[in-house]
């Protein structure tokens, strides 16, 4: 273990690596990244695999502008590292649909793509019922409309998390599996050093990209992160043919909540279709603490959301041949934590992407890495500081 290095991330999930990576790319290579488990373990190397560059959930304020930024940065990034990195990241831009079941859903998806016109985002388009069923035949018939993104696509993500830990050694990267921060000491404003159970490392920076457990390394030097695991059930069909072409998301994924047993829950439609003819289906999300167990809730209510958007999946006797959890880190107002911190100088966040994270992960990367190396990124990030929440 190295005694000194210039930066040390904690965290190898898509906002460590991707800032390490581009960190390298600037010339910055006196790295340690650091992680507690395995590379991409938890949500970066588990999850929907949607690189959709916009996203539901992106506000309206210019905070959205630089979102949207991050995202179409990292959708051609993906694209690049599947064609130059010799690895098959089974990345394919093949568009996205979020699929509207009334005429009132439908009209309320104008505004939003009005919006992102006006950001610049021109080809997004709102397509009623006939182009909906010429690119996806086999949905339901009494689906009103869609709002097709002909940029956005998908990756598998763990390949894609393994590759780029390869490329970040290849660098001369350092990367510690199974070496978990404990504690972090400071001095006189500033970080000083990261103790881990092999050694203490100085370090000039201190980027904490943990994902869940961002808010205990927060705690390390005093600092309260408002960040929330949200759990996301996903479930997996056997390989056939495709069925459907597109990664689907219903325009009530973000809406559609309902209160059980005191626990907020989503119950709304999202679903991939991957290279070798599984379809990942996600339906039911929600907050139960650090609990990684597949609910048998989603072994009934995902295949029956499914089901209702895809009849085929019922009707051909489609099974299920596994599932699994993980969380996604949320925030007080859905967006993400960045940047550095006031009060301690060389400690910067880079988290609570929410459900996002692919989506926005290379991106993000770029921006913390420009922070490090220019002092500022060419995406404005202050709208995701830690302050606002004081």
């Amino acid at each position: 273990m190295e005694k000194e290095a210039e930066v040390v991330i904690i965290g190898a999930g898509i906002a460590g690596l991707t800032t390490a990576y581009y960190l390298a790319q600037l010339g910055k290579k006196d790295v340690v990244v650091l992680e507690k488990r395995e590379i991409g373990c938890m949500a970066s190397g588990t999850n929907a695999a949607l690189v959709s560059a916009v996203s539901p959930a992106y506000g309206t304020g210019p905070e959205s502008d630089s979102m949207i930024k991050m995202g179409l940065f990292a959708n051609d990034e993906y694209e690049r590292f599947h064609n130059q990195w010799g690895y098959d990241l089974e990345f394919e831009r093949c568009g996205s649909l979020v699929l509207t079941e009334t005429e009132e859903l439908f009209e309320k998806r104008k505004s939003y793509v009005d919006l992102r016109h006006k950001q610049g985002v021109t080809s997004i388009r709102l397509i009623h019922r006939d182009e909906l069923f010429e690119l996806e035949p086999n949905l339901a018939p009494d689906l009103y409309g869609a709002e097709f993104r002909p940029f956005a696509g998908h990756i598998m993500v763990m390949y894609f998390m393994c590759a780029l830990g390869d490329k970040l050694r290849e660098s001369g990267i350092r990367i510690y599996e199974y070496t978990p921060a404990i504690a972090i000491k400071t001095e006189g404003g500033r970080v000083k050093s990261v103790v881990t159970p092999q050694g203490e490392i100085k370090a000039k920076y201190v980027v904490n990209a943990a994902g869940i457990a961002a808010p205990s390394i927060g705690e390390m030097v005093g600092i309260k992160i408002p960040i929330d695991p949200n759990r996301e059930q996903m479930l997996v069909t056997e390989e056939m043919p495709r069925i459907i072409s597109h990664p689907l998301l219903s325009a009530s994924y973000f809406t559609d909540l309902d209160r059980t047993g005191g626990v907020n829950e989503t119950k709304a439609f999202a679903c991939n279709p991957q290279k070798k003819g599984n379809i990942l289906l996600v339906g039911v999300n929600d907050f139960v603490g650090e609990d990684r167990r597949i609910s048998l809730r989603a072994f009934y209510a995902v295949p029956e959301l499914a089901s209702r958007y895809i009849p085929m999946l019922k009707t051909q006797n489609v099974h299920i041949i596994r599932g699994y959890a993980n969380f996604y880190v949320h925030t007080p107002d859905s967006m993400p934590i960045m940047g550095k911190v006031d009060g301690l100088e060389g400690f910067i966040i880079v988290g609570g992407l929410c459900d996002i994270g692919m989506t926005l992960g290379a991106g993000v990367g770029k921006c913390i890495a420009e922070l490090i190396y220019y002092g500022e990124s060419s995406i404005p990030i202050q709208y995701f500081s830690l302050s606002r929440f004081n």
